[in-house]
């Protein structure tokens, strides 16, 4: 029997991730770049590698990209995400990750990493052992506080979902994930001083309404990679994968027009600062012997003595610079394209919500209000994920707080109408 290749990718994975290279290279910033040499900056022609290290270790990027990404979270988390209809206990609130990240923050996270073209948010909870069951024996209830017995989320970025599967359900003819692998690498700490990469890779399968999901380690054994079963178990109170996703998993990062672009302007700038360097004026000399008159000075204080013949002659030469003003404004062009197209991202959203009503088809709404209501949407099914594995019925929801609300409640309160939060409570007698 041939051994699980636990590591295959989906079909669509290499396209996308391919994609996701240049927007993640481009959010790294000027040392991602760099280290990427020449698949981001080519080499020119008959440059020499020293010449080429020399550009390559010189250019930068902007960071308008990344900028970007802040700004139009920014807009997203306008304030902290409205909690007050969850119904799940506080803490797991102010841990929504058990790594001690609150939910919005959390949340923001999500965004973030869901500019990558899409993020996985994957609840799962402590697994049973036998100590567990046997202090529930004696205490009850309280043993699950003890063993931090609570559903928590993990955020996985795009290019760690590497493969899955939609079926249609036969009854109810809906879509639903029945497979998923998520690869998971860390550093561990192996002894008191040394850390060793560890990758592991997270299966889940849907089969007759039935979760499984098994946990495989990757084992090099020398040029070969076996993949070693380390845990398994099965969901026994759910009915379907515990995922949700902010965006979906062939989605395109959502900034991968304007990375090309920032992309381009790097290019361009680095050869434009070539261009730079070799329009520094040169000396010449015709007829300046130098094993007579020995080194040449140049300088305030110095003058060139020239041999007394009629063809001695000195000066500069320069290229001519005429087309730089020109070239320089195409560098500046491209990123103020940038620049123009992510505040339009904000400009749609605020605008448009602001005045119009915001119950209408996905595909008329702002791009932004799309991503805010796609994080919306994941955080809500995340906490719906939370109540099965908790065995709360009603969890409730969340609310963001993102700037075209914000403007919007501010526009009705000019107009005379009180939003709910702000109308004055009943005074008790």
């Amino acid at each position: 029997m041939d051994k699980p290749k636990v590591n295959n990718q989906h079909p669509d994975y290499a396209d996308k991730q391919a994609k996701r290279d240049v927007f993640d290279a481009v959010k790294g910033g000027t040392d991602s770049i760099r280290k990427g040499g020449k698949k981001w900056l080519d080499k020119y022609d008959g440059e020499l590698d020293q010449d080429y290290e020399k550009r390559l270790n010189k250019a930068t990027i902007d960071g308008i990209v990344m900028g970007g990404i802040d700004t139009l979270t920014g807009q997203i988390f306008a304030d902290e995400i409205d909690t007050s209809g969850v119904r799940i206990p506080l803490e797991w609130i102010e841990n929504f990750d058990n790594k001690g990240n609150s939910l919005n923050a959390f949340a923001k996270m999500c965004q973030i990493e869901s500019f990558d073209g899409f993020a996985l948010i994957l609840t799962d909870m402590p697994a049973n052992n036998p100590d567990l069951q046997q202090a529930r024996e004696v205490y009850g209830a309280e043993a699950d506080k003890t063993f931090n017995m609570r559903p928590y989320a993990r955020l996985y970025t795009a290019n760690n979902v590497i493969n899955w599967d939609f079926e249609t359900d036969p009854q109810t003819h809906t879509e639903r994930l029945v497979f998923l692998v998520l690869r998971e690498s860390n550093q561990m700490r192996v002894n008191r001083f040394e850390y060793k990469d560890i990758v592991r890779y997270r299966v889940y399968e849907l089969l007759n309404n039935v979760v499984t999901w098994q946990l495989y380690e990757e084992k090099k054994k020398g040029n070969d990679i076996e993949f070693v079963l380390i845990a398994s178990g099965i969901l026994s109170n759910k009915t379907e994968i515990p995922y949700a996703t902010v965006g979906d998993f062939c989605d395109d990062p959502k900034l991968l027009a304007e990375s090309r672009l920032e992309m381009k302007a790097y290019e361009k700038e680095s050869s434009f600062d070539v261009c730079e360097y070799y329009q520094i004026p040169t000396l010449w000399t015709k007829g300046y012997e130098k094993e007579k008159n020995g080194r040449l000075m140049v300088g305030a204080a110095s003058h060139i003595e020239l041999p007394d013949s009629p063809d001695a002659d000195v000066g500069y030469l320069q290229l001519d610079a005429a087309g730089h003003a020109s070239l320089k404004a195409t560098i500046d062009g491209i990123k103020s394209t940038i620049e123009s197209r992510i505040n339009q991202y904000v400009n749609e959203a605020v605008d448009k919500t602001a005045t119009e009503s915001i119950i209408e088809s996905k595909d008329k709404k702002a791009r932004l209000v799309v991503w805010a209501d796609d994080l919306k949407n994941a955080i809500n099914k995340t906490l719906r994920h939370f109540g099965d594995f908790a065995g709360i019925a009603d969890v409730g929801t969340v609310e963001l707080n993102t700037s075209w609300k914000v403007k919007a409640e501010a526009v009705s309160v000019e107009g005379g109408m009180q939003t709910k939060a702000e109308q004055p409570k009943e005074m008790v007698m």
